[in-house]
């Protein structure tokens, strides 16, 4: 938190005096076009008097000020700046942790760091400097020249380094290319017919060159289509310095520069060059005067083509001038065209061997699909005789040999007459079908439907189907769920205009003649019992009878409907007060007991289906069951109701019953089930014959009330404990 205060020329001059133009500027140091620099620290009057300096005395600069460690940090990795300027003395995080910060960070760790300090530094803390990744260190108050001459400093250095990582990866990548290429070689074999790779078939020509004919240097290059037009040095045998002085500078074969030499002109113009004395050569004097005093004498390059294009050259160096001549020209050419074929040939087969390996690849792909696809998915021939199947079909059809498979015509095996020409009309006039459903018999047995999927294909005139390919999907619980569902409808709806019978019935019997009786009886009343109190009170009396019988029936109608206790007792005293009246009217004894769900505050739809759940399952003891005792418990089980009811009756085999439900059509177990599953629940039935039968339903409560015991639950356990 020190002042920055300032020696020489700016000490003791006002912030206005720092743009006057009779101050000295230090040179412009040699970096990139306006550096920027980072100046930290935590005082106002500090930033302001650097930025002036920074910028009165580096042209071009611009200057980032940020009066914390964290806002430095930010900018640092935001801007990227060229140096920075990171006062030590900082509240919150000091310089030494903001040095250590900026070095850890990847896009920051190469810029310098100057270090500012209001006191002088002791080893110590220059040693912390050091280690946190410092560059240099200045105490304040600071000589305005050696600020500036230190940024200056600090920027040169950035520069460099950047420079030099450019020259770096610059190089590296070069070597890479090279890497590549040396080890390719060394897996090469060393002529057309036993060679294994482009590159070895290239060296080792180049070798059969040197060593056969004598020649002091040969080496092949490929061309790029880059924007500069690079020549790429592939192979080489013979005189290393002397290839190394030739391939020095970057070759081109554009028509400009170093491009406009013999290997730039073969390749641009398809034809051989021939330099028949090196030494006396124009373009060698300008361009590669140090081979000069490497030996070779002539040289020539010739062309390698392909389809009218150049693919590459082929260089060789001579010991001796004028050694190119006509027998010894044609000769190397027509080892330039061999050369030329066999590098095509190469890659020809690196492109036929990609493509095996994508198809195999491929292929590899299709059958990992083919196999895992649940699926039954099949190739046939036209009139059904499977070629292929996957193992899903195998499973669907009820096959466990995978060799059976093939021996199978699926239309006659598992279509009738009628489903197989159904299926051939539809094949014949759409080419396939997306969605023919069929019942069928597996081979183990079993009667399961069949959604089944075929695509025809046909030769080139579309005049003959080839083969046949297709899906079949087993959907026999779909069916299933479709039938059961029909069933259920078909079963509301009796169930719905059954009980309107019920209730028609009921007014009719009961309300309707009770109520033309007591219209008779209005009548007749004051016309024949007026002069007889005593008859009158009788008939009165007979009246009121009726009156209160038609009023019990229509409130039974009422209670049956939608019992009106439930919104005045609640859903526990209302199953109680029915359980009592059901006992007392079928004479069956009703156990009826309820633990836990004093707290809980059910939805409508919640309380009137387990209400329907007890009555429907008391309704079913009294029909079937001829039981004298019933038990039935409701408990609020954290985080479940459960409904327990169990009777003394006849019992009966669970799963027979069920399935003859199914059957004859009736809704009581099936109803309950359904108002289960409505609510999200389970239902287990557990009976046996003449030993009674067990009810076991869990439906989760969902409840506002239930988040509220539970809390109420955890506060208690965290008393206690």
């Amino acid at each position: 938190m020190a002042r920055l205060f300032l020696c020489g020329p700016l000490a003791g001059a006002d912030t206005k005096s720092l743009f006057l133009p009779n101050v000295h500027r230090l040179s412009k140091f040699d970096t990139r076009l306006m550096p920027k620099i980072l100046t930290i620290d935590d005082i106002e009057d500090n930033l302001v008097i650097q930025s002036v300096i920074l910028s009165r005395y580096i042209p071009d600069c611009t200057v980032i000020t940020a009066r914390s460690g964290a806002e430095g940090i930010g900018k640092a990795v935001a801007e990227l700046p060229d140096t920075i300027l990171l006062d030590i003395m900082m509240p919150g995080m000091d310089g030494f942790e903001v040095c250590r910060q900026l070095k850890s960070i990847e896009a920051t760790r190469s810029i310098p760091v100057i270090m500012l300090t209001g006191v002088r530094m002791d080893t110590k803390n220059r040693v912390l400097g050091l280690d946190v990744g410092a560059d240099a260190f200045l105490t304040k108050p600071v000589e305005t020249l050696e600020l500036v001459a230190q940024v200056n400093v600090m920027l040169r250095i950035k520069n460099a380094e950047a420079r030099l990582r450019e020259e770096k990866e610059r190089l590296e990548t070069l070597v890479r290319k090279r890497t590549r290429a040396l080890q390719t070689l060394s897996h090469c074999s060393r002529t057309l017919v036993h060679a294994s790779s482009e590159l070895e078939f290239i060296q080792d020509i180049c070798r059969i060159v040197v060593e056969q004919g004598e020649y002091r240097m040969a080496w092949v290059g490929f061309p790029a289509d880059d924007e500069p037009k690079t020549i790429h040095p592939v192979a080489y045998w013979g005189d290393g310095d002397w290839y190394r002085a030739m391939t020095r500078q970057k070759l081109s074969w554009k028509n400009e520069g170093i491009g406009q030499g013999p290997v730039g002109e073969a390749i641009r113009s398809g034809r051989p060059q021939v330099i028949h004395d090196l030494k006396n050569d124009e373009f060698c004097r300008t361009w590669h005067p140090e081979m000069l005093d490497k030996g070779g004498e002539s040289a020539i390059c010739l062309p390698l083509m392909h389809s009218g294009q150049a693919v590459g050259v082929f260089n060789i160096i001579a010991e001796e001038p004028n050694v190119f001549l006509d027998t010894e020209f044609d000769l190397l050419k027509e080892l330039a065209d061999d050369l030329a074929y066999g590098i095509m040939m190469f890659r020809i087969q690196v492109e036929k061997e990609a493509a095996i390996a994508a198809l195999r690849n491929s292929e590899e792909q299709y059958r990992s699909l083919f196999n895992g696809v649940p699926l039954g998915i099949y190739r046939a021939t036209a009139d059904g005789r499977i070629i292929d199947a996957n193992p899903a079909l195998h499973r669907i059809l009820g096959i466990t040999d995978p060799g059976d498979i093939l021996s199978i015509n699926f239309i006659r095996t598992f279509l009738s007459r009628p489903e197989a020409k159904r299926l051939y009309s539809e094949v014949g006039i759409r080419g396939g079908v997306d969605n023919f459903e069929t019942k069928i018999t597996s081979v183990d047995g079993r009667k399961i439907w069949i959604s089944l999927k075929l695509q025809a294909v046909f030769d080139n005139d579309r005049s003959r189907i080839l083969y046949v390919e297709g899906a079949v999907e087993d959907i026999t619980r779909r069916k299933r769920a479709d039938e059961h569902i029909h069933s259920l409808t078909q079963e509301l709806l009796k169930a719905q205009e059954g009980e309107r019978q019920r209730i028609a019935r009921d007014l009719h019997d009961h309300v309707a003649q009770n109520l033309g009786a007591l219209k008779i009886t209005c009548e007749t009343l004051f016309m024949t019992q007026l002069e007889n109190p005593e008859e009158m009170k009788k008939s009165i009396s007979s009246f009121s009878g009726v009156l209160a019988e038609s009023i019990s029936s229509v409130r039974d109608i009422a209670y049956n409907l939608r019992p009106p206790n439930l919104d005045q007792m609640g859903l526990i005293r209302t199953i109680a007060q029915f359980c009592d009246d059901f006992g007392e009217k079928n004479r069956l004894s009703v156990d009826f007991f309820s633990a836990g769900m004093e707290h809980v505050s059910l939805d409508f739809d919640m309380e009137i289906n387990l209400y329907r759940l007890i009555q429907e399952a008391l309704n079913n003891v009294r029909k079937h069951s001829g039981a004298s005792r019933v038990i039935i418990r409701i408990v609020a089980s954290s985080p479940d109701i459960i409904v327990r009811i169990e009777d003394n009756g006849r019992g009966f085999e669970v799963e027979r019953r069920m399935n003859e439900s199914v059957h004859e059509k009736r809704m009581g177990l099936k109803s309950m089930e359904e108002r289960v599953r409505i609510l999200g629940g389970d239902m287990s039935i557990k009976s046996r014959p003449d030993e009674g039968t067990k009810i076991l339903i869990r439906v989760r409560d969902t409840s506002p009330s239930m988040d509220l015991r539970q809390d109420m639950f955890s506060y208690a356990d965290s008393e206690v404990n």
